[in-house]
């Protein structure tokens, strides 16, 4: 897999700082003598090259003449590459110096003026909080002040960082399979829903074709009932003028017997009525049945969509942090001291809901990403009547829908709107929802 950084890190290459400027850091220290890329302990180019050189620009670098380097090579062989140019103090191993000295000028002027240890410690975690680990790798590397044992120390720090990001993915994966399972597993579920039903939509066909056929029959004999009743008229008319005792006593037994297979049949008319009914309500509820099943489908696929999306932001942003990209281009700030940071280039961003406890680590997203953060939890603790004068004070808005009031959520889209400023409803409270909306804020 590859990081889109290349782009954003040749950006921040071009945004040096003016030769006035430089000129004044070495007038300031005229004795401070760095060391060059060859005159690094081979023990730290390793991670050196891994943390300042992305993937992206190492491949670019690999087609310019002066590396000789095989361009079409996977990333682990240029990696290696750029490792043992390094130790070389040849042409390739100057242009690469240079290269790198180019590219993290900026925070030259602060790394000349130290002497001591103790605050080459202090400014490399400065760059750890604000995520310029690259830049300060490389100058605590060349600093003629940083012994052995510091970098050993700041090596094994550096060591367990890329441990922990990479286990953040590991898990946002695994979550990211057990759902694609789930998902799987639902899509059988309802394939088999789908046969069962049409196995019963086809024997519901036969029964009601069954009932067609004796509801059918029903009517004849209706009609043969009928006539038997007009027959029976008749046959009482006769009865007056009847002298035969027989043939009367006969006839009533007949009129009875038609009687009684005229109330069997009308019995068995109101069964096939109930049995054709229950039918019907069997076919409905299954038919409901799928509806659910689709319902519930499209639910979980838009909900994978989400979690994917999600993963994805919190992927870019893991990497931004392990690639350090930590100067803009896009305030006039860019490339001095002042400059509030990457991504939201000193916004202020409004925190409406959320969890109490996860506050500080809201905070810590935002401003990793260059931002300012205010929060309010919608009423909970905070009064309701501060959020109007809070919204108007912040660059943007961010509201987890899952873990604020309605009243609140309300106020911030029509305050958001009205003022015309970015609104970013989140579907839940996670630090990776966080991640995907800030992304939403730099787009």
């Amino acid at each position: 897999m590859s990081y889109p950084i290349a782009k954003s890190m040749t950006n921040r290459m071009l945004a040096l700082p003016p030769p006035a400027l430089m000129a004044q850091g070495r007038k300031k220290n005229s004795s401070y003598s760095r060391k060059r890329l060859w005159d690094i302990d081979a023990h730290f180019l390793c991670s050196l090259m891994g943390l300042c050189l992305s993937r992206g620009e190492q491949r670019r670098l690999a087609r310019e003449r002066v590396y000789g380097l095989d361009a079409r090579a996977s990333d682990y062989q240029l990696h290696a590459a750029f490792v043992s140019l390094g130790k070389q103090c040849d042409s390739r191993g100057k242009a690469l110096n240079k290269y790198l000295e180019k590219k993290y000028r900026p925070a030259l002027r602060r790394y000349a003026e130290v002497t001591d240890e103790a605050t080459l410690r202090k400014l490399w975690r400065q760059d750890c909080d604000q995520c310029r680990e690259a830049q300060a790798w490389w100058h605590l590397l060349t600093h003629p002040s940083s012994g052995t044992a510091l970098l050993e120390e700041l090596y094994g720090e550096l060591h367990m960082l890329g441990h922990e990001a990479l286990g953040l993915i590991r898990n946002e994966r695994s979550k990211n399979a057990a759902l694609q399972n789930r998902l799987t597993m639902l899509e059988e579920v309802l394939a088999s829903e789908r046969v069962a039903q049409q196995q019963e939509r086809e024997r519901f066909d036969v029964v009601l074709s069954e009932l067609h056929g004796q509801l059918a029959s029903q009517s004849g004999l209706e009609w043969e009932n009928q006539e038997l009743a007009k027959e029976n008229e008749r046959l009482r008319g006769q009865k007056a003028a009847m002298l035969d005792g027989t043939l009367i006593h006969q006839s009533q037994e007949r009129v009875a017997a038609l009687q009684e297979e005229n109330n069997r049949l009308r019995d068995g008319h109101e069964v096939l009525e109930e049995e054709l009914g229950m039918y019907r309500h069997l076919a409905h509820k299954s038919s409901e049945r799928e509806k659910g099943y689709s319902a519930e489908l499209e639910a979980l696929r838009a909900q994978y969509a989400e979690l994917a999306a999600e993963l994805l932001a919190a992927e870019q942003r893991l990497r931004l942090q392990a690639a350090q990209e930590a100067a803009c281009t896009s305030c006039e700030q860019c490339g001095t001291d002042a400059c509030p940071g990457v991504n939201l280039c000193g916004k202020t961003v409004l925190y409406v809901g959320g969890h109490h406890k996860m506050v500080p680590h809201y905070r810590r997203v935002v401003e990793e990403a260059g931002g300012s953060f205010l929060h309010h939890d919608g009423g909970v603790e905070s009064a309701r009547s501060l959020l109007p004068s809070m919204l108007s004070s912040a660059d943007a808005v961010m509201c987890p829908i899952d873990c604020v009031s309605h009243d609140a959520c309300v106020c911030v889209k029509k305050m958001c709107k009205r003022l015309s400023k970015p609104c970013v409803l989140m579907r839940s409270s996670g630090l990776s929802s966080l991640a995907r909306g800030l992304d939403e804020l730099v787009q």
